[in-house]
């Protein structure tokens, strides 16, 4: 089920929500560990993550998405409101240029930045409990085809911001290093329970959980909230194998892409902001 737009916002009073995270990540097959354009960032005593994935078609697509959340959750800028993201925007896309020190670069890769630039995702997801009912929420932010899987009782409860997995055919919308404006900003979020899972996963994995849960087969959550970075590479790496594509009755294949999860346990834990 498609999470609701209806997103809660946390108050000035809100407590912040201590939470545990496993962060999971593997590269494309056939590349090397350092061309992984995936980036996550966090803050679990506070409750508050980013996860982007850089474009593959753009240049110094790995230091931009590293970038954005970085700065995401140093800054945490209201994305909610368009006037502070794009002062943060800009920000960012000042430090990229600077990053990727621009007068230094040979021609042709100075034409692939002027020409293109780069672009990325990004996925974000704060919690907080209410300091007058004490109940706690989480409220989710998008740009892009990362996405968000809420999880109770080894059942996945809804998913955002993508309705199925045949949206992944598209160019998704991306925060770019070029432009004026910045993307739409997707959000939405509920009320949880201490015990609820959240996984943010960039697109591989996102568009396979998807096409696990519209045939109808299980995805065995728990196991993910207990996997290690070497049972990550395994699990991915069979589910890549060439023969699961031809084979009408086993698992569904995964896109061969950079991989990256983060899984996040919610505590019942408050602290003041």
């Amino acid at each position: 089920m498609l999470l609701a737009s209806a997103a809660p916002t946390p108050a000035a009073a809100a407590l912040a929500v201590r939470c545990e995270v496993v962060e999971l990540q593997t590269h494309k097959d056939g590349n090397n560990p350092h061309e992984c354009e995936d980036s996550a960032q966090y803050h679990a005593d506070d409750g508050w993550f980013a996860l982007s994935d850089g474009a593959g078609e753009g240049i110094f697509s790995r230091e931009w998405s590293r970038l954005l959340v970085d700065s995401f959750i140093r800054e945490r800028p209201d994305l909610a409101d368009p006037v502070l993201t794009s002062a943060w925007l800009e920000r960012c896309r000042r430090a990229w240029f600077e990053q990727i020190d621009y007068t230094s670069l040979g021609w042709a890769h100075r034409a692939r930045v002027d020409r293109h630039g780069s672009g990325a995702t990004l996925l974000t997801l704060r919690f907080f409990r209410a300091a007058d009912t004490g109940k706690i929420a989480f409220h989710v932010q998008a740009v892009g085809d990362s996405c968000l899987f809420w999880v109770r009782d080894g059942q996945c409860l809804a998913f955002f911001p993508l309705a199925d997995s045949g949206v992944f055919e598209a160019h998704p919308d991306l925060f770019s290093t070029h432009g004026l404006d910045a993307p739409t900003i997707l959000q939405a979020g509920a009320c949880c329970a201490p015990t609820d899972c959240f996984l943010l996963a960039t697109d591989a994995v996102a568009r396979w959980f998807y096409r696990m849960i519209e045939a109808g087969q299980s995805v065995d959550w728990d196991c993910l909230r207990k996997m290690n970075a070497a049972n990550w590479r395994r699990h991915i790496d069979a589910l890549r194998k060439s023969h699961n594509r031809h084979d009408p009755h086993g698992p569904i294949p995964l896109d061969n892409d950079d991989c990256t999860l983060l899984v996040v346990s919610v505590t019942s834990e408050a602290t003041v902001v």
